[in-house]
This record gives C-alpha cells, sequence and structure tokens, in this order.
C-alpha cells in the first residue's frame, strides 16, 4: 500500500512546534492565524525581548524577509514532491 502523500501543512507543523501550539492557542481565543503568521509573532516577540526598546524598522524588516523566504523554500520543497 502506498503511504500517503505529505500535505504543505504537515510540513509547516513538523518544522514549526511552537508556532504551531502559539496558532491553536490564537486560534482557540479567536484570533485566527497561521502557522507562519505564528513563526513571525515568536521572532518578532524574541527580537523585542533581546533589543528592548531598540526595536527597529530594519530589525522588522529582516525578520520579515526571513519569514517569507523559509516558507517560500517550505513552498518550493512541497510543490517539487507534489509534481513528481
Amino acid at each position: 500500500m502506498k503511504k500517503a502523500p505529505q500535505t504543505l501543512f504537515g510540513m509547516q507543523i513538523r518544522s514549526n512546534k511552537e508556532a504551531h501550539k502559539l496558532m491553536i492557542a490564537l486560534n482557540m481565543v479567536g484570533l485566527n492565524v497561521n502557522i507562519p503568521a505564528c513563526r513571525l509573532i515568536i521572532k518578532a516577540q524574541e527580537s523585542v525581548s533581546k533589543m528592548g526598546g531598540k526595536f527597529d524598522l530594519e530589525t522588522a524588516s529582516k525578520i520579515q524577509v526571513e519569514n517569507d523566504d523559509y516558507f517560500a523554500k517550505m513552498d518550493d520543497v512541497f510543490n517539487k514532491k507534489v509534481s513528481t
């Protein structure tokens, strides 16, 4: 019997367990967010904690670009698996 294909959502969960936990909690209280948004929240919170009042637009931009690239690469890997 053939193994069921992995979903993109499943890949996101397995590679971002903390973001998945946050997503569940936020969704339970009525804030409907996805795993990429939760990963972005976590990264921003970590930076704010480290930088305190020195958090700036440059740091915010770097976090957003890194997050976008991270999930774009995951999408590419998933699409290559699906198309083969």
